[in-house]
């Protein structure tokens, strides 16, 4: 077995995911529905895959159509015809991840549990090769937008397709959909780009998918009214980011940082960035967790007014004594 998948194996038992069930389950039913535990557990983005987990193996089932996508699975992989075969040859109680399978999957199994909060635990605190792996993701994240010209007069749909198209172009997938704002559409955090010419500012969020693992960057471009407060607040903070630090703390930290802009960060100011763009632990007013060595972390001070709004983000990992920017 794989030393990495034998040491997320130990991390799924010590965050307690075995204690009532006998078998972990965990399906892909399109190739654009990955349950992110199965990818955790195999190392591969699989679709028409079915995942069991036991507390000490690991066996992918796929069919031949799909049998080229498990490559480099470090679970063992077997073809399967049927995964209704599969599913009745597994005895007692079994776990599912009810944060992601849908209820007509779930509902075929008579004696389940919702083991999603176990897997989000396990995940929170990163191996040594996922922290590896993320910091490559952000490297090349970093050189996809480096790569891309924005200007004054290009559209912002226009700078999204050239980020799609260059981190295609360099074998890597986009975590998500580039934001590209300019002018009036800075105030909406999740503006979709259209065809208005950018001014004399914009911000980019945007991220990409490098073995599996995801970064999520927010970059001002251009001057504006607010960019250097922000840029300010997010250097100050990698003070406070540190072991111990209750996720809750750091936020409110951050709307003391901003001053009077801090009423106009309207969202958490951060997440846990991995094999998803957003996972544990989150950073808002009212998380529960603290932050701990070995989590990786999106930061992201912003403000949102009504005819404009600044966002910087970085990412972030936290150390045994403070914290490094990736």
């Amino acid at each position: 077995m794989h030393s990495e998948l034998k040491l997320r194996l130990k991390k799924l038992r010590a965050a307690g995911a075995f204690e009532r069930v006998d078998a972990i389950v965990l399906y892909n039913p399109e190739f654009d529905m990955i349950d992110p535990n199965a990818t955790y557990m195999t190392n591969v983005r699989a679709d028409g895959a079915l995942v069991v987990v036991y507390p000490s193996s690991v066996t992918l089932y796929t069919s031949d159509m799909s049998a080229p996508l498990t490559h480099g699975s470090w679970a063992k992989v077997e073809k399967a015809e049927s995964f209704r075969e599969v599913v009745r040859g597994i005895g007692g109680t079994v776990g599912l991840n009810g944060a992601f399978m849908s209820y007509a999957s779930a509902r075929r199994f008579r004696k389940k549990t919702d083991v999603s909060p176990f897997f989000a635990k396990a995940r929170a605190v990163k191996t040594p090769y996922e922290i590896r792996t993320i910091r490559a993701s952000v490297r090349e994240a970093r050189r996809v937008l480096a790569s891309v010209r924005i200007v004054r007069g290009r559209t912002e749909s226009d700078v999204a397709s050239d980020i799609i198209r260059e981190t295609l172009s360099r074998g890597l997938q986009v975590a998500f959909h580039p934001i590209v704002a300019t002018g009036r559409n800075t105030s909406s955090p999740h503006h979709t780009p259209t065809r208005i010419p950018i001014k004399h500012f914009c911000y980019v969020d945007y991220g990409v998918r490098y073995k599996h693992y995801c970064s999520d960057l927010t970059v001002p471009i251009g001057i504006a009214e607010g960019v250097r407060e922000v840029k300010g607040v997010l250097d100050a903070l990698e003070e406070y980011i540190k072991p111990g630090v209750p996720a809750a703390e750091l936020h409110n930290t951050a709307l003391k940082l901003l001053g009077f802009r801090g009423k106009y960060l309207i969202h958490a100011l951060g997440h846990g960035i991995g094999l998803e763009v957003h996972e544990a632990p989150r950073i808002g007013p009212n998380s529960k967790g603290v932050l701990e060595e070995g989590m990786v972390v999106a930061i992201e001070p912003a403000f949102y007014m009504k005819t404009r709004g600044v966002r910087i983000e970085n990412n972030y990992l936290v150390t045994r004594n403070g914290c490094k920017r990736l």
